[in-house]
């Protein structure tokens, strides 16, 4: 059904009815771990280009060298800083492993192949003084996050750490969210991917939402493994998170509602993309039992909720009761989401019911909107609001989409 009204920007309006998918998230990708950058000013090393003539070592980089060379990694060596991007040698010893956290020159560390678990002295004080960024997500890796990682001397100028895709398991470390650990990360990934679930396990660590917890991180990917239990209440407490952009929890054994607190006028002050829920996979893949319940919070439509955010996707496929209630009229209010682009609500065999809120549609509503998916798990009942065909309506809507699925 078309809506009836000129705009300059065509709105396409799709309803099935028995479709095994209502919609999928390609409107909105899901953000992948990049590989780190190499800093601008430093030398970045792909070891099959390294020039034949190494730095003549002073006193000061004798000890760095010498671990250089065990590894047959002394050419890339620059005091002005210098990038790693290589496998670890078959014949690297355990020793040499540990000992890498001495190199102080070190700015980008990428590994490849199989490695040893992650060593505790890596996060000892005054190790990798110039290290800005580590990227292990093309190697295999056995193991757990070591918690000496959060001691708050650790890893100064790190600012991204790329651990997914990798054979970790055990738990999220609550330490990492301690006061002075991680001081300048700005990205953290973890978890696996649509092709390797990840091992890692139990629940997402409430500490991580203190106050003083990753005070720049910019982007959190925690996707594809096995963390269940409930979405802590302290993320969306008073000064958690101030500088996050991204929070991707996606294709986890999660439970429980969705928090009112995250909808709090000083949560996620930063916060543009939020994915909750399930991702687009591709064909055969078998997802996770995502059991979030409860009804869509009210608060999150609130005056100051969520003052920057423009992706919201909550994506639900559940062996459970599902997400339940109706679509909260508050979320039309003309205060609520301000800059939102894309909502995309998919229930699975949930029970959200009632109609489409014709407030949704109110002079002022949703001024940012250019996609809007819903997918109601065969409980909403009537038919399109007359309001959403109102030329004040949706301003800047170009795809609209309500699927009933049973």
């Amino acid at each position: 059904m078309a809506v009836a009204r000129q705009q300059a920007l065509a709105i396409t309006v799709l309803f099935y009815a028995g479709t095994q998918h209502a919609f999928t998230q390609s409107q909105l990708p899901l953000q992948s771990p990049s590989s780190s950058s190499t800093p601008s000013h430093s030398k970045s090393t792909n070891l099959s280009q390294l020039s034949e003539t190494a730095p003549a070592p002073t006193p000061d980089s004798a000890g760095e060298l010498e671990v250089l060379k065990q590894l047959g990694w002394q050419q890339a060596y620059s005091p002005n800083g210098y990038a790693i991007n290589a496998p670890l040698p078959s014949n690297c010893s355990l020793t040499t492993w540990q000992s890498l956290h001495s190199l102080t020159a070190l700015t980008n560390l990428t590994l490849t192949g199989s490695l040893p678990p992650l060593p505790d002295s890596w996060g000892s004080p005054g190790s990798f003084p110039s290290l800005q960024a580590i990227d292990l997500s093309c190697a295999e890796l056995n193991g757990t996050l070591p918690r000496s990682w959060g001691s708050a001397l650790s890893f100064p100028g790190l600012r991204t750490l790329n651990l997914s895709n990798t054979g970790m398991s055990g738990s999220l470390p609550p330490n990492w969210g301690q006061e002075g650990a991680f001081p300048a990360l700005l990205q953290l990934h973890l978890g696996g991917s649509s092709s390797r679930v990840s091992r890692l396990s139990r629940t997402l660590p409430p500490e991580w939402g203190s106050p003083t917890a990753f005070p720049v991180l910019a982007l959190l990917w925690i996707n594809y493994c096995n963390i269940s239990g409930s979405l802590p209440l302290s993320w969306g407490s008073n000064s958690a998170f101030p500088a996050l952009t991204t929070l991707s929890l996606l294709e986890l054994p999660l439970q429980g509602t969705l928090p009112t607190a995250w909808g709090g006028q000083t949560a996620f002050p930063s916060l543009l993309d939020l994915q909750l829920g399930v991702a687009d996979n591709p064909v055969g893949y078998v997802h996770v039992g995502v059991s979030l319940s409860g009804s869509l919070p009210a608060a999150w439509g609130s005056n100051g909720s969520f003052p920057v955010l423009e992706h919201l996707t909550i994506a639900n496929v559940p062996p459970g009761p599902g997400l339940s209630g109706s679509l909260p009229p508050e979320w039309g209010s003309p205060v609520a989401f301000q800059r939102l682009k894309e909502l995309l609500i998919e229930n699975g065999q949930g029970g959200i019911s009632g109609t489409l809120p014709a407030c949704w549609a109110d002079v002022g509503s949703f001024p940012a909107l250019t996609v809007l998916g819903i997918q109601s798990g065969t409980k909403m009942s009537g038919s399109l609001p007359p309001e959403w065909g109102s030329p004040t309506a949706f301003q800047q809507l170009q795809y609209l989409y309500v699927v009933d699925c049973p």
